[in-house]
């Protein structure tokens, strides 16, 4: 299976807009210039590990979202869904929702 770059660097940039980050502010965060981030958001070049790791870390984003894009969400993933919809509940709310998903995965 032959990678597309392009397809990396969309789904970086994706990554990126969804953070609400310019790529000035992502090349500073993760210690590039602004023309590497464009070039690997382009698909012209692909980040050295070192920096891959940097712009996941940054992004709060997984491997396998940004190298194979159809993959199943990570567990790291799915994990950060539950926080984000938890986060904003009163306790009761969340209190329910547990209580919803405890019955649900005993159905399961």
């Amino acid at each position: 299976m032959e990678m597309d770059y392009r397809d990396i660097g969309v789904r970086i940039r994706k990554a990126r807009k969804a953070a609400g980050m310019s790529q000035e502010r992502l090349a500073e965060a993760v210690g590039v210039g602004t023309t590497h981030i464009s070039h690997i958001e382009t698909g012209k070049v692909l980040p050295s590990m070192s920096v891959f790791i940097s712009l996941l870390n940054v992004l709060q984003i997984s491997a396998d979202e940004v190298v194979a894009g159809n993959v199943e969400r990570s567990e790291i993933q799915l994990m950060k869904e539950v926080q984000e919809i938890l986060e904003d509940c009163t306790p009761e709310q969340r209190r329910k929702l547990i209580w919803i998903m405890r019955s649900m995965k005993e159905v399961l």
